[in-house]
C-alpha cells in the first residue's frame, strides 16, 4: 500500500536545535505520509517564497505548506512550561521562519523510503 494512503501513518520529526534534548521532553511535531502531490506542492511553495511581497502573505503561505504535513506535536509548551495545543495559529507562535523552512525540508525526507523498507520490498 502506498505510504500517502495509509491510514494514519504519521511520522515524528523535530528541529536541529532540539536534537540534544531527552526524548521525553523533546519537542517533537508530527507529520502525515505526503503523496508526490503533497511533495510538489511544498517544492512549489519554497520556491515561490522568495516572490512573495508581503509578510502577511509570507506568513499565510509557510503556514498553508506547513499545515500540508504537520498534523500534530508533543512537548510543546511556552516558557512557564504549560502546555501549547496544537492549532494553525499556534504554529505562527511557536515558529519562526527558518524553523518552519526547517520542518518543511523535513517532512518532504520523513516519507522517503528507508534503507530497511527496501530490504523488505525486495
Amino acid at each position: 500500500m502506498p505510504r500517502a494512503t495509509e491510514p494514519g501513518l504519521r511520522y515524528e520529526i523535530w528541529l536541529d536545535f532540539d536534537e540534544s534534548k531527552p526524548i521525553e521532553t523533546r519537542p517533537i511535531f508530527i507529520c502525515r505520509a505526503l503523496s508526490m502531490r503533497d511533495q510538489a506542492a511544498i517544492a512549489n511553495a519554497q520556491h515561490s517564497l522568495a516572490e512573495t511581497s508581503s509578510t502577511q502573505e509570507l506568513n499565510e503561505r509557510v503556514i498553508d505548506t506547513l499545515c500540508l504535513c504537520v498534523v500534530g506535536w508533543k512537548n510543546m509548551t511556552d516558557q512557564t512550561g504549560a502546555s501549547i495545543e496544537f492549532s494553525r495559529e499556534a504554529l505562527c507562535e511557536v515558529l519562526n521562519f527558518a524553523e518552519a523552512y526547517e520542518l518543511m525540508r523535513k517532512s518532504v525526507r520523513a516519507c522517503q523510503i528507508s534503507e530497511e523498507d527496501k530490504k523488505k520490498s525486495d
